[in-house]
């Protein structure tokens, strides 16, 4: 009995005019899939598009493992049934990706005949793989720019008095409660992500360099990679981008006891293509040891983590000031007994 075929319809005509089509649909699923956007701005349209490109490119894949086959795969056979291709074939027709499958019989084989040579093939990849580039290039800069926003809006200018971070004395319980609940819940959320394990190891280091130096200030200066880079891409093109939202959790994490201390050297470096953007933060001068102790055991442990802790720590200059709370005697404690405060951060 006769194999059934799977044609892929290409004519020569239209090559051109295929790849431009093929570029187009890359990159709309490229910028979209890596982008910063609100899902609530995405229309039905876009949704129609973003799968129609979707489709697109599992084609060209299909057509490249299949390529040298005699037989079409399990995996193959099945993309062309579905619903999806039927539906987008006039997109997949407009790249030259369209495959027309004669109808065959259960336990007949079926083979391709296809006119996509592997030249034609290898121009499908490298257009591919460009317009990949361009969207990660694109994002990158996209992600650094809402990075300095970001820090920016949610980091208050340095001032030295009052001591207040956000609504909460800084020497207060409230404080405390607030900030451990901050490190917690980041912790509990990303402990599983190993991306964020240098971020965290870098805090823990931070907080442990700032506890021994005791009345001088630590500076931490960090790659701004290291927190517009971690991307926990969501599975839906159309859905907020997961690393958008790790950014803005780390920001909030570092806020909510550090402030930010802005080198005008770096950041005019950070304007370049050609470097990096790093940025420099420090931990509130009248946060005390002991309230440090209590942050730092709700890090996770240095076992817990598999990457070593990112950034560079030094001695800050003394115009950023110093200490002044170091030995927390102007904590708020809610002990009638005030010692105890401080034995019971040891024995955490």
């Amino acid at each position: 009995m006769p194999a059934a075929s799977i044609r892929v319809s290409l004519q020569p005509q239209n090559y051109d005019k295929s790849i431009k089509n093929f570029s187009n649909h890359c990159r709309l699923y490229y910028e979209k899939s890596l982008s910063i956007h609100d899902s609530e701005t995405t229309s039905d349209e876009d949704q129609e598009q973003l799968q129609a490109s979707k489709i697109i490119l599992d084609a060209l894949e299909h057509q490249i493992i299949n390529v040298h086959a005699d037989e079409i795969t399990v995996e193959y056979r099945e993309f062309l049934e579905s619903k999806d291709v039927h539906h987008h074939s006039e997109h997949l027709k407009s790249c030259g990706l369209f495959a027309e499958e004669s109808r065959f019989k259960p336990k007949q084989v079926s083979t391709i005949s296809s006119s996509l040579t592997h030249q034609a093939l290898a121009e499908y990849t490298k257009v591919r793989d460009l317009e990949r580039r361009n969207a990660h290039q694109m994002q990158m800069t996209k992600r650094r720019i809402y990075l300095e926003q970001r820090i920016k809006v949610k980091f208050m200018p340095h001032v030295s008095s009052p001591r207040i971070m956000g609504e909460h004395l800084v020497t207060s319980q409230a404080f405390l409660k607030h900030a451990r609940g901050i490190i917690t819940n980041f912790a509990r959320k990303y402990k599983s992500k190993v991306g964020s394990h240098s971020l965290l190891a870098g805090i823990a280091a931070m907080m442990k360099h700032q506890i021994e130096e005791d009345k001088t200030i630590t500076l931490w200066t960090l790659n701004g990679s290291t927190l517009s880079e971690v991307n926990f891409s969501s599975a839906n093109p159309s859905q907020k981008h997961n690393g958008e939202v790790y950014m803005e959790d780390a920001i909030e994490l570092l806020s909510s006891f550090m402030l930010h201390y802005p080198d005008e050297d770096e950041a005019e470096k950070g304007t370049s293509q050609k470097y990096e953007s790093m940025y420099s933060f420090f931990i509130h001068g009248s946060i005390s040891n002991s309230f440090l102790r209590y942050m730092l055991s709700d890090l996770p442990s240095s076992h817990e983590l598999h990457a070593k802790p990112t950034g560079k720590l030094h001695i800050a200059h003394s115009s950023i000031g110093n200490r002044d709370n170091a030995d927390g005697f102007n904590d708020e404690y809610t002990s009638l007994i005030s010692w105890t405060q401080g034995l019971r951060c040891e024995i955490l």
